[in-house]
């Protein structure tokens, strides 16, 4: 006992040993692998390039925040096909949404759900018409409109007609926004008119150009004030119409390098707000207070300071290309470590476990002999109790040799005693002046003693089963006659106890093979014990049925008492009783 307990001590310590080593090892291969957050971004259309400015700023703030898993989606100025990728974003399991409405009516319902549902909004850009959100974040439109008109009143001195290009769909909060704060300043302006208002720059807008003396074009973003410059240049009017735009990137053929170039008079600076999405993102799941309105500062770009704006965002921008030099090597440098931890944790793996291994194989050949001696003493003891065994067996079968000498024995002395019964009684059953009563007494004396001598002969049929020399006598004979016969013996038990006794048949005259000892003892034992068994004024049915071909079935059944399903289970072992006395039998 004591022997056993180091060797469950050592081999537990060296799994608690390997265990630990793996979690190490796994916690080293996983490490920076898993994201905490899963932020997800609708946006309303990524095909112009201040909405690809927005992505790369974002992208550029998720580089500091590996523990944020992005999910992007772009709807291509689709509003149902955002409401439907909205949805799976919330099957997705997001933490946030970000999101830019396409239009201001059919966005609002499924963003309240988002927000209803437990999932911190930010809304970029643009607003809903609902308060169902956590943070705005964008400059103020109606400002942009604001300033574009106040430089337009400057510009035209207070007089001229002017021509409005949207852009946006007609149910968007920018167009919308715009307009009206463009409208707040020249309405203070008697002289400043406001000619006609397009969503493209089109036909339209060509013929108006023709027919009409515009002065000034209010385009909502710099792409469209581009289109119509290229307009104006093909009507010979590009030195006569200012053009004003919106956004004013620093991009290359953008709002900025437009005003550089005297292609347009001004583009009111328009920030993405990509930056301070991704920023209050992440306060927001590290549960830090955030302003739930963040606006963005708007400016005018013209040729007064156009210069110092470009030198400032070039630099900003050679700024931020080195600050994503520095980070693209940061992560080389980062993953360099990982994959040298890896090794270093594997190498240092492989050889504490051959140090283990080579730990257990020196105590397990130091243990070799014990075993080995202990195996042998084994082996003497179990040879002793196979050669006990063996003269055991030898015992009981000479016992049983024995046993079924005297059972043979006693066998051939009852038999003659039969004979001799049997003899008289047919001699007295034969006397045609025996009365009836009589006669059938007898008949059922004989059927008994005649009974009594095939379990004789079953007796003596042991032997016989035991040499395998049994065989089976088998005649075609009436089943349901032969049935029948068998109950006639227990006529008068089941009159006593008033037991409703019948045979029932599908077919009289039924023929079929089979031993007619064999089955003779099978329905009797089974009828004495249903007979035994069964209470007064209770039933027992025989019933014959015919099955597939030329088999039958014979079944017996009753009222009585029962076997458990315990006690079923040993119906057909030799010489067993259930534990209780209803079982018997």
């Amino acid at each position: 006992m004591f022997a056993c307990r180091p060797k469950l001590t050592f081999y537990s310590g060296s799994l608690i040993v390997v265990s630990a080593i793996l979690l190490l090892l796994a916690a080293c291969s996983s490490n920076g692998g898993n994201h905490k957050f899963t932020v997800a971004f609708s946006q309303c259309t990524g095909g112009d390039d201040w909405r690809r400015t927005m992505s790369t700023e974002m992208k550029r703030e998720l580089s500091f925040h590996p523990e944020i898993e992005f999910i992007y989606s772009d709807a291509e100025a689709n509003s149902e096909k955002q409401i439907a990728q909205i949805r799976e974003m919330m099957k997705a399991g997001i933490d946030l949404l970000i999101v830019t409405p396409n239009e201001v009516e059919p966005l609002t319902p499924i963003i309240g759900e988002v927000y209803e549902s437990g999932i911190p909004v930010i809304l970029v850009d643009r607003q809903i018409n609902s308060r169902k959100f956590t943070v705005h974040i964008g400059a103020s439109n109606f400002e942009v409109g604001q300033n574009a008109g106040s430089y337009a009143a400057a510009l035209l001195k207070g007089k001229g007609r002017i021509l409005e290009i949207a852009g946006l769909p007609a149910g968007a909060s920018p167009p919308i926004d715009r307009h009206n704060g463009f409208i707040d300043i020249i309405s203070h302006y008697p002289g400043m008119q406001l000619v006609g208002k397009f969503y493209s720059a089109g036909e339209e807008e060509r013929q108006l150009l023709r027919d009409s003396t515009i002065d000034l074009i209010y385009a909502q973003n710099d792409f469209m004030a581009r289109e119509a410059y290229e307009i104006c240049k093909k009507l010979g009017i590009e030195k006569r119409v200012k053009i004003i735009g919106i956004d004013g990137l620093s991009i290359p053929g953008a709002g900025m390098e437009m005003v550089d170039k005297g292609i347009i008079a001004a583009t009111v600076l328009y920030p993405t707000g990509g930056q301070e999405a991704i920023r209050t993102a992440v306060d927001i799941l590290e549960h830090k207070p955030v302003l739930a309105e963040q606006e963005l500062l708007t400016t005018i770009i013209d040729s007064t300071n156009i210069r110092i704006t470009r030198l400032q965002n070039e630099k900003v921008t050679a700024q931020q290309a080195d600050i994503d030099r520095r980070q693209r090597k940061i992560e080389e440098q980062e993953l360099i470590r990982r994959n040298q931890s890896r090794i270093i944790w594997s190498v240092s793996f492989v050889l504490l476990l051959s140090l283990i291994l080579g730990l257990v194989l020196f105590y397990a050949l130091r243990n070799n002999r014990k075993i080995s001696r202990r195996l042998a003493a084994k082996n003497a003891e179990i040879e002793l109790q196979r050669n006990q065994l063996i003269e055991l067996g030898q015992q009981a079968r000479e016992a049983n040799e024995e046993k079924v000498n005297f059972f043979t024995s006693i066998s051939h002395e009852l038999r003659t005693p039969l004979t001799l019964i049997l003899g008289p009684a047919d001699e007295i059953m034969a006397h045609p002046r025996l009365p009836v009563s009589v006669r059938s007494q007898l008949g059922l004396m004989k059927k008994n003693a005649m009974r009594l001598l095939r379990l004789v002969n079953e007796l003596m049929d042991f032997r016989k089963i035991e040499q395998s020399k049994m065989k089976i006598r088998a005649a075609e004979q009436d089943i349901t006659a032969f049935v029948t016969d068998i109950t006639h013996a227990f006529a008068a038990v089941v009159a006593k106890k008033k037991i409703s006794f019948e045979v029932k048949s599908q077919v009289e005259g039924l023929k079929v093979w089979f031993d007619v000892n064999m089955l003779d003892k099978i329905l009797f034992n089974l009828l004495s014990n249903a007979v035994k068994y069964t209470g007064e004024y209770g039933f027992i049915h025989v019933v014959i049925n015919r099955i597939e071909g030329e088999m039958v079935s014979v079944r017996v059944e009753d009222s009585g008492v029962g076997m458990e399903p315990e006690t079923m289970e040993h119906a057909f072992d030799l010489f067993y009783q259930g534990e209780d006395g209803r079982n018997k039998g």
